[in-house]
C-alpha cells in the first residue's frame, strides 16, 4: 500500500503550444533513480499549487516567509506565458 518512493527533482524540460493551449514538460527523478516525463497545462500546474498551498500552509509561507519550502508559481500574472521562461528553473525537493 505504502510507498517508498519519493521525488528527488523536479527539473521543467520545455513547453509545446497547441493553438492556444500551453502544455508544459517537467522530469522527475524519483528516489529509486527512476526518470519521469510529464506533460501538464499551465492550468493542471495552478490548480495543483493552489491546492499544495491550501494543504500546506506553513510550506506555502502563510504564517512567516522564511518558512516557505512551496516554490512561487510564476504564471500569466509575472510574465511566464509571454517570455518562454521556465516556471521553475531548477527545483531541488526537500529530503
Amino acid at each position: 500500500m505504502g510507498s517508498s518512493r519519493f521525488p528527488m527533482e523536479v527539473t521543467a524540460v520545455g513547453l509545446l503550444k497547441h493553438g492556444r493551449q500551453k502544455t508544459c514538460m517537467l522530469s522527475v527523478c524519483w528516489s529509486d533513480q527512476t526518470q519521469v516525463l510529464i506533460y501538464r497545462t499551465l492550468e493542471e500546474f495552478r490548480t495543483l499549487h493552489k491546492g499544495l498551498k491550501r494543504k500546506f500552509p506553513i510550506e506555502s509561507g502563510l504564517l512567516k516567509k522564511a518558512d516557505r519550502t512551496l516554490p512561487r508559481f510564476r504564471g500569466k500574472r509575472e510574465g511566464w506565458a509571454h517570455s518562454g521562461e521556465a516556471m521553475w528553473s531548477r527545483q531541488s525537493l526537500p529530503s
